[in-house]
């Protein structure tokens, strides 16, 4: 039984080591990060598209009901001068920081719901990870690309 368990911690922590090195390599031309936003449409939808809009501009169907509008998601990358908060919009999903603006917490805390879908099993966590990962990757994929300047 003790060989099990330590078998179960170690897939988790190669999966979870594994998991940070695919989204640590470099951006440009990655077919896997495609695969991975692509993975991160469904629930950006569920979860995001309500308040944040389909496009990602802040004009979802539930933004009215807010206190204050929620964030324009396609300019992250502008707001953090040219680089993409991933570990800032981690933060944010799972819970441990507060989305300001909004007074009392509104935005759900998705990483809590992703670990309840996910159980209990020994990888969970790195599900966990995985799907918040994800979501981040699409919400990268809206990002307003720069126009060249004119000549």
């Amino acid at each position: 039984m003790e060989s099990y368990c330590f078998k179960g911690r170690s897939l988790a922590i190669a999966i979870a080591a594994l998991t940070g090195l695919v989204f640590m390599q470099p951006r440009t031309g990655m077919a896997q990060q495609e695969e991975v936003s692509k993975a991160g449409l469904p629930a950006y939808t569920q979860y995001c598209g309500p308040c944040h809009g389909p496009d990602g501009k802040g004009n979802g169907p539930e933004a009215a009901k807010l206190r204050s509008r929620p964030t324009d998601l396609t300019q992250l990358r502008k707001m953090y001068k040219g680089d993409f908060p991933v570990w800032h919009l981690y933060a944010m999903i799972d819970g441990r920081e507060e989305v300001r603006g909004h007074g009392p917490r509104e935005m759900p805390i998705w990483g809590n719901e992703f670990k309840l879908q996910a159980g209990s099993s020994h990888v969970a966590e790195s599900q966990t990870r995985g799907r918040i990962f994800e979501l981040i990757y699409y919400i990268e994929s809206l990002q307003e690309k720069e126009s060249a300047p004119a000549k």
